[in-house]
């Protein structure tokens, strides 16, 4: 314990007999309370892995959220939820795709997403484009077009690029008010007006 004396200095003294002895005590509560309950720092993979969240910069549709208990992970591209993981015929993971910069996912080829790529470079974001030819792969995914964040969260996705991609970028990087420019229709992708 540290006390302050009338003088101002701080003085080390002696614990109280017997704290040793009470800590141990909510220690030993505490560490049997959890064991009777090994399982839930093991069973709440569905809060850290299916949590789903709205932000400005995310591109929703109007699919709905999946429910969670938080006992359970359900992979899903919804916007704002994490992109799930696949493992690529070469043996990668696709979140290893994810890491430095967005990333389109493609299952209609790479040629699909040229017109999203050029806009994006012109409003100086890179996007890399990732093509995947694996129909179960693309039934995890649920749609054509899915776009990551360098955070692994899925920011748009659609079975087609909208017609005002310009407006999509600027959505998903925070340069234009999501609200005034978006509306969204389910994963056939956002209708910009």
């Amino acid at each position: 314990c540290i006390e302050r004396t009338r003088q101002g200095t701080n003085v080390m003294r002696a614990p109280p007999v017997g704290w040793q002895s009470g800590l141990h005590a909510i220690l030993v509560e505490s560490s049997r309370s959890h064991s009777d309950y090994p399982h839930i720092k093991h069973e709440s993979f569905g809060v850290e892995m299916g949590y789903v969240y709205a932000s400005p910069v995310i591109v929703r549709d109007d699919s709905p959220v999946p429910d969670n208990d938080g006992s359970t992970y359900i992979p899903t591209t919804l916007p704002g939820a994490r992109a799930p993981h696949v493992r690529l015929p070469d043996g990668r993971s696709m979140l290893d795709a994810y890491r430095d910069t967005f990333t389109i996912v493609s299952f209609v080829g790479k040629d699909a997403a040229t017109e999203l790529v050029d806009a994006a470079a012109a409003a100086n974001t890179p996007i890399r484009v990732l093509a995947v030819d694996d129909a179960t792969v693309r039934a995890v995914y649920e749609a054509d077009l899915v776009l990551v964040r360098p955070d692994g969260h899925v920011a748009w996705r659609g079975n087609s690029i909208p017609e005002d991609v310009s407006a999509l970028i600027g959505a998903v990087t925070g340069r234009v008010d999501t609200s005034a420019c978006l509306a969204t229709t389910s994963v056939r992708g956002p209708q910009f007006s």
